[in-house]
């Protein structure tokens, strides 16, 4: 165990009977037992951020489990929780989670060159006006995800803060990758639609 240790929290949902992912990574304020650090950070997450992303979805999207594991600092013990669910069919009033909001992590590190970025998916219909978010819709998920995204949860063991990590300096990778805190929370309005092509990903606006 060692202060300041990086974990990856990867939280599974379903929307159209399709699983997505919402990956996060946070830092170990306290250094906790590597026998109980992910267990701790999986219970947070679920305790205080899953009512409040939930509440932003559809209501047929249903949340799947959620796996967390330490990517820096040595070898901790995992953890995972599943739920069970019924897969269900395509519903009529939530868009595809291809379709999603892009919610960008950001800092005043003058090294960092990329911005975290989230893609929430299960995006209630309702909350789409002209192919972009409605700004009622805009308001509370905005209050929701600068919350899930930038605060720091509290376990019965510690205190983790949300990072983005930094890979590279200059043109050296590094490894390990930097934790960088997450110093904003921006969510743009404009509802993505992904496609890879070729290596890429292209943004528009899905049809209604």
């Amino acid at each position: 165990m060692a202060e300041n240790d990086v974990f990856l929290v990867r939280c599974q949902f379903r929307t159209h009977a399709r699983l997505w992912t919402i990956n996060q990574h946070y830092r170990d304020a306290d250094g906790q037992s590597d026998g109980t650090a992910a267990v701790d950070l999986q219970d947070a997450w679920t305790l205080t951020n899953t009512p409040m992303a939930l509440s932003e979805m559809g209501v047929e999207t249903t949340f799947e489990g959620v796996y967390v594991l330490k990517v820096t600092g040595g070898a901790a013990l995992p953890a995972l929780d599943k739920y069970a669910s019924t897969p269900g069919s395509v519903q009529s009033d939530t868009l595809p989670p291809n379709c999603a909001v892009v919610v960008s992590l950001g800092s005043s590190d003058p090294l960092l060159i990329r911005p975290g970025r989230l893609y929430v998916g299960g995006i209630p219909k309702s909350g789409v006006d002209g192919g972009n978010l409605s700004a009622a819709y805009l308001a509370t998920f905005t209050t929701d995800w600068a919350k899930i995204a930038g605060d720091t949860l509290v376990g019965s063991g510690g205190s983790w803060v949300p990072t983005i990590l930094r890979t590279i300096t200059g043109e050296d990778k590094l490894d390990p990758p930097i934790a960088i805190n997450v110093e904003s929370v921006r969510i743009k309005p404009i509802l993505y639609s992904q496609r890879r092509r070729n290596s890429r990903q292209r943004g528009t606006s899905p049809a209604l």
